[in-house]
């Protein structure tokens, strides 16, 4: 599972990401979590980062 959220999120969406990051890891479950820099709620799809999410998943796909 990765998970994504900008690191200024409109919503505080990041928070719920850190807290989550530190639960998984404790519970030792393998997620990847990122706080997109520069990014919050509503800017956060640009085409380049829309282009590195399908890349990843067409990578796990395969």
């Amino acid at each position: 599972m990765h998970v994504y959220a900008g690191a200024a999120d409109n919503f505080l969406l990041n928070e719920a990401v850190t807290a989550f990051t530190q639960k998984a890891v404790a519970a030792k479950v393998p997620v990847v979590t990122e706080l997109i820099p520069g990014a919050d709620h509503w800017n956060i799809w640009s085409e380049a980062f829309t282009k590195r999410v399908v890349a990843e998943i067409d990578t796990k796909i395969e």
